[in-house]
């Protein structure tokens, strides 16, 4: 069916946690109460509505298909109708307010050269997590200032790379001339490896997304641009830069068309999808330099 390698994963997981809550029962006798008792065994775990949510829904279309399948002797599906009742809706998660001074000061109090490259690159850029580890040392042309994102990260356990970013699209950012000095001057003290990574650790492996999420969290937390804490609402993470550079751009004024294709998504109306199909590359280009926030670095 194309599912990714982390979507199977995470669908595996939730089916585990579900044949150890049904306590030995067979798959004709599960019921309504089965389904229930699992809900509030995992409510007595604290785990988060989404998750508890993400959880049944996956146990739902795995009843789908064994019902669909005919192979099972199975017509009625248990949890349809408690997975209905449900919160489905997907509630945007809130990020810190920070302002360019602030991140500003993060980016000049981040010291190591590598980690300050990753700091300029995710407020610069929007770039995701995933796909700024994926990126190899050919997808910078310093010649044209551009970086080529093209793939990222589908399963963040082995760190395999695929192609395309989260949403299947390529993209060719811009690079202003911070960005530029940031990541040349990276490079200069970049180890010796044989990898084609960018970012690779002391000894030459490719860095993995939670590595980001230590750096980004380790240097907000030492130049008090957050605090120590599990409160997503406060803390800083690589996806708040995603959302910060979102913000900073389209308050300098770039057009929300333009903020769309270098974010890498897909495009939120016929209006925009007809406009990315006939915009210029050099346009992109100038509109973006002019209005890309400037850390005086």
């Amino acid at each position: 069916m194309g599912r990714s390698t982390a979507y199977i994963k995470s669908t595996g997981y939730a089916l585990d946690k579900f044949i150890k809550s049904c306590n030995g029962k067979g798959i004709l006798e599960v019921n309504e109460d089965t389904i229930k008792t699992f809900i509030q065994d995992m409510r007595d775990q604290k785990l988060a509505d989404r998750t508890l949510t993400d959880y049944v829904r996956a146990i739902d279309r795995f009843y789908s298909f064994v019902v669909d399948s005919q192979k099972y002797g199975i017509s009625f599906n248990p949890v349809k109708r408690l997975s209905k009742r449900l919160n489905h809706k997907r509630q945007q998660t809130k990020r810190p307010i920070k302002s360019l001074e602030e991140i500003s000061n993060l980016i000049k109090g981040t010291f190591n050269p590598r980690d300050r490259a990753i700091m300029v690159l995710l407020p610069k850029t929007a770039i995701r997590n995933g796909e700024l580890v994926a990126l190899d040392l050919d997808d910078i042309d310093f010649d044209n200032e551009t970086l080529n994102v093209n793939k990222h990260v589908g399963d963040h356990e082995t760190n395999e790379i695929v192609k395309g970013r989260k949403n299947g699209n390529e993209t060719l950012i811009p690079l202003d001339d911070e960005t530029i000095r940031a990541l040349k001057f990276y490079l200069a003290s970049r180890p010796k490896t044989k990898t084609k990574a960018l970012f690779v650790s002391h000894t030459g492996n490719r860095l993995y997304a939670q590595d980001i999420i230590r750096i980004v969290k380790e240097w907000s937390i030492k130049t008090k641009t957050s605090i120590e804490t599990t409160d997503i609402d406060k803390k800083i993470v690589p996806h708040f830069f995603r959302a910060w550079a979102t913000y900073t751009l389209q308050i300098n004024g770039l057009n929300p068309s333009i903020i769309d294709y270098i974010r890498g998504d897909v495009a939120s109306s016929m209006r925009g999808f007809y406009f990315n199909q006939v915009l210029p590359f050099d346009v992109i280009q100038r509109e973006y330099l002019r209005t890309v926030p400037k850390f005086g670095i």
